[in-house]
């Protein structure tokens, strides 16, 4: 996933806290592979997902 600069995408999953700050808690450079770590985490917290780029929760 590198390009012409090697730079290369990354996902970040964050937990965004009571006060609007947020804790990075894991980056990916696979969508679907943070999506699922979103998911078993909010299960685990029983919070909500907020997926920024779609703005769904």
């Amino acid at each position: 996933m590198t390009d012409k600069d090697s730079s290369f995408k990354s996902f970040e999953l964050n937990l965004v806290l009571d006060d609007s700050n947020r804790l990075n808690v894991i980056d990916h450079v696979n969508l679907k592979g943070v999506t699922a770590d979103a998911e078993t985490l909010s299960a685990f917290l029983n919070v909500p997902i907020w997926h920024a780029s779609s703005n769904k929760t």
